[in-house]
């Protein structure tokens, strides 16, 4: 019987404890308070494990950034496209 009582209490533990975990870390954040960064380029600072060369460009729409660096003697370029529906 108090192996029964003990698989219950955690069982119960594991559900609340997940249901707390969700709780307190999901965010259902109103778009009013996201502030994007100001349009531009940035560039890593001396102390960043990025390559020297990396760059992030965020245009004045802020509908695209771009990635730039090179690794291993390759030139890598990423572009994302944001539009209102990915925030």
């Amino acid at each position: 019987m108090n192996t029964v009582r003990t698989v219950i209490h955690a069982a119960l533990g594991l559900l609340v404890g997940g249901l707390g975990s969700s709780f307190f870390t999901s965010c259902a954040c109103p778009d009013s308070e996201l502030v994007p960064v100001p349009a531009g380029i940035y560039l890593p600072t001396a102390d960043s494990a990025l390559p020297a060369d990396y760059q992030l460009e965020i245009s004045a729409n802020f509908q695209i950034a771009v990635e730039t660096y090179t690794r291993d003697g390759k030139a890598h370029e990423i572009r994302y496209s944001v539009t209102r529906d990915d925030i």
